[in-house]
């Protein structure tokens, strides 16, 4: 399956979810420019948030969770849209890692 970067409805809820799930304190969250991904019957609306850290413990709360330095993300399977997030952070710039979910996709 492919993998995602986490998902959060408000500031709040990435900073709960950073320190319970991953063992990270925030330092800022920077919202960055609403990127919009096409399909063939609908638009997506993504707005990526860039988190810096104060401390981390990077660790996986759970299976399908993993950490991975930013050139090593770019090369997972990823959506097209992350991908594009991802590059336009840099790619492997320095110490920036990335947070990845493996998305499941189940037949119905």
């Amino acid at each position: 399956g492919l993998w995602c970067l986490p998902e959060a409805e408000d500031e709040g809820e990435i900073r709960r979810s950073a320190e319970r799930l991953y063992g990270c304190e925030i330092r800022d969250v920077q919202r960055l420019a609403v990127l919009r991904h096409s399909f063939t019957h609908f638009h997506l609306l993504i707005t990526p948030v860039l988190v810096q850290v104060r401390k981390a413990r990077p660790r996986a709360a759970q299976p399908g969770v993993m950490w991975l330095p930013m050139d090593e993300a770019l090369g997972a399977a990823l959506p097209t849209p992350v991908k594009r997030i991802l590059r336009a952070l840099g790619g492997s710039t320095g110490r920036q890692q990335a947070a990845l979910f493996q998305e499941t996709v189940q037949d119905l």
